[in-house]
Formats: C-alpha cells, structure tokens, sequence
C-alpha cells in the first residue's frame, strides 16, 4: 500500500540538507507517474466512507451552507472527497439554491465547498506521515490571518473562540470555511517551525513557548 511516511523518510535520509515538508511534497509528487496516481486512487476509494462523513460534518458547520438541503450536503461531500477536479460542483448547481449569485461568486462558493471537503487529505497525509503538529498557514487568506504561523496538533480542530469566523459555527482545520485559503503543513523537522517564540495550540488556548519547551511535545527530526 502507498505510504506518504516512506517517501518522506527516503528524502530525508538522503544525503543532502534536510527538506522541509513543502520541498519534499513537491520533490515527491512533482513527476509522479500515472501508476502513482493509480494508486493514489484505490487509497481514495479504501478511504472514502470515512472520508465523506467526515467531509458531511463539516459541510453542516458552515453558516453559509444552512439552507441547502442535508441530502444535497452529502451528495457534495461525497463527490468532492473522490474527486481531484477544480469544478466538482458546478455553478448551475450553487445557484439553485443561491439564485442571487453571480457566476463568479457561484464559483468561489463551490470551491469553498470543495475544499472545505478535501481538507480530510491533508489531515490523512499528515497523520500517515507520524505528524503530531502542523503550522496553520493562512498568510493568503484575509479571513483567518490571525492563525498565520500558529502550531496546532493534527488530531484536534481549533476551537471556534480561538479561529473566530463568524461563517463556522464549531471548530475548525486550516482549509474550512467560505474563501478560506489557508494551508495545513505538517510539522515533520525542525526545518518546518517558523522563527522566532513559538504560538502552540493546546487545551482551547494559545500558548507561547520556546523550542525546547516545545520539543519536549514533539521531539521533531534535525
């Protein structure tokens, strides 16, 4: 079975400077061949029940989801966890429940909708990966900037007092949310954690502490 901890612990041991878990990605997936995306599939498909419940609960907390009905909910749910294309829900189908929508805000809906959904593959890649933390990487989006750079354990979503979107009405991972733009990087070395005192997210709050403090969490690779 494909497993994203093999690659990475073979990038790793190379020797060359240790990557951090962008540059290994895109060293890993850059010229992936059709057998590997074969095989990313049937991962896709082994996955996919646990993924379209989990990608349905989410749907449910989004405010600006509340009138479309539950049936139609998990229909999206499905499809978009089992599908890599841009537009897996179409405009026709935004705008029949949100008629006033122009094309291009249909647009943004849907891929809000989308990726909202997809955001279980980053939590499952990093989980494969031993990931006990990622960053909240939201330097793009204008909603959650207050998150850019906060360290988060991968196996809980941040309490809904801490993210403060008005458009969630629970707790949430980076990549939920209308417009949302915001990026999961799991923290693989000590490469990946950003400069400076260190925010981690534990217990409903945020807490400031320095990398030893924060290695005796997480005892990162060099």
């Amino acid at each position: 079975m494909f497993n994203l901890k093999i690659i990475f612990s073979s990038i790793l041991r190379k020797n060359k400077p240790t990557k951090n878990w962008e540059e290994a990605f895109n060293e890993s997936y850059g010229d992936i061949s059709l057998d590997m995306w074969r095989i990313l599939h049937l991962k896709y498909l082994l996955h996919g029940k646990k993924a379209t419940k989990w990608a349905y609960t989410e749907l449910q907390k989004m405010k600006f989801l509340e009138h479309v009905p539950k049936r139609i909910l998990r229909e999206w749910a499905k499809r978009c966890v089992l599908s890599n294309e841009r537009e897996t829900i179409s405009c026709e189908e935004i705008r029949i429940y949100f008629p006033g929508l122009t094309k291009k805000d249909a647009k943004y809906l849907a891929a809000s909708v989308s990726n909202t959904c997809r955001t279980f593959w980053d939590i499952q890649q990093a989980k494969e990966c031993d990931a006990k933390f990622y960053l909240w990487k939201s330097s793009a989006c204008p909603t959650h900037k207050r998150m850019n750079n906060i360290i988060c354990p991968i196996d809980e979503p941040v309490s809904k007092s801490i993210v403060k979107d008005d458009m969630i009405t629970g707790d949430s991972y980076p990549g939920e949310g209308y417009r949302c733009l915001c990026i999961l990087s799991p923290l693989l070395s000590k490469l990946d954690l950003p400069n400076g005192k260190l925010r981690v997210y534990m217990d409903g709050e945020i807490h400031r502490m320095g990398r030893k403090q924060f290695y005796q969490l997480d005892p990162l690779d060099e």
